[in-house]
C-alpha cells in the first residue's frame, strides 16, 4: 500500500503528521503523533486520527478536521509555539492532488 507523508504541524520534538494512502478508488488520511525524547534518543509514535474518503474533496475536508484535532492535541501537550511544514494539512493535500493529476495528464 503506497503512502505519502503530506504535512506536519508541531515543533522539533512533538509533532503530528498527516499521511495519505490510496485504497483503490478511496483515500485514507491518517494522523500520527510523534514525540522525540532527546535524553533517550527514542521516538514515541501513536495514531491520533483516521478517516476514509470517497474522493479528493472528502479527503481534503477530512484533512481540515484532522488538522483542527491535531492543533487541539498539541495544545493539550503544551506545544503552543509550532510550525506547519510544508503547510496546513488541507492546503498541502490539495497540492498533492493537483500534482498527481498533472502527472496523470502528462502521461496520457
Amino acid at each position: 500500500m503506497l503512502s505519502i507523508t503530506v504535512s506536519s504541524v508541531g515543533n522539533e520534538n512533538t509533532y503530528i503528521t498527516l499521511i495519505l494512502r490510496h485504497l483503490g478508488t478511496k483515500f485514507e488520511v491518517v494522523t500520527e503523533l510523534t514525540i522525540y525524547c532527546p535524553h533517550t534518543g527514542r521516538y514515541e509514535v501513536e495514531e491520533t486520527g483516521r478517516e476514509i474518503a470517497d474522493d479528493e474533496d472528502e479527503a481534503i475536508e477530512a484533512a481540515t478536521d484532522l488538522e483542527w484535532a491535531a492543533k487541539s492535541k498539541l495544545k493539550v501537550l503544551d506545544v503552543t509555539d509550532s510550525w506547519k511544514e510544508p503547510g496546513g494539512f488541507p492546503e498541502t493535500l490539495e497540492r498533492v492532488f493537483q500534482i498527481s493529476t498533472s502527472h496523470a495528464i502528462a502521461a496520457e
